[in-house]
């Protein structure tokens, strides 16, 4: 599974295999923040990220040309997961979309409260 592998290669800060696991015109978005991605910019932006996190992939499926993954991200006293959508060619990430969201950084509407545990 290449999503698996690259967040795997991310987590050991191997940038040479993660990067063997991204095409160089890979578009990968993030709906939340409006940002897109290309290539090894998503790489470098991964690189440069301020260090000491942790990652765990909690889920992962694959499809025929698609794979997704669900990843627990702990930074310092933050907790981040990360749903992320991949389209894959021969066993490369051509493209993707993924969802981050800091644990408990959104309340719920209080109308919600009688549905909820």
């Amino acid at each position: 599974m290449a999503a698996f592998e690259m967040f795997e290669a991310i987590q050991a800060r191997d940038w040479e295999a993660a990067g063997a696991l991204v095409a160089g015109d890979a578009v990968i978005v993030w709906p939340g923040t409006g940002e897109r991605f290309v290539g090894e910019r998503y790489l470098a932006m991964n690189r440069d990220y301020p260090e000491g996190w942790d990652i765990e992939v909690v889920d992962q499926y694959e499809g025929d040309n698609s794979e997704v993954i669900r990843a627990r991200v702990r930074h310092g006293d933050h907790v981040f997961w990360c749903v992320g959508f991949y389209d894959v060619t021969d066993d490369v990430i051509i493209g993707g979309v993924e969802h981050w969201i800091e644990e408990g950084a959104d309340q719920p509407p209080r109308w919600r409260a009688p549905y909820s545990e």
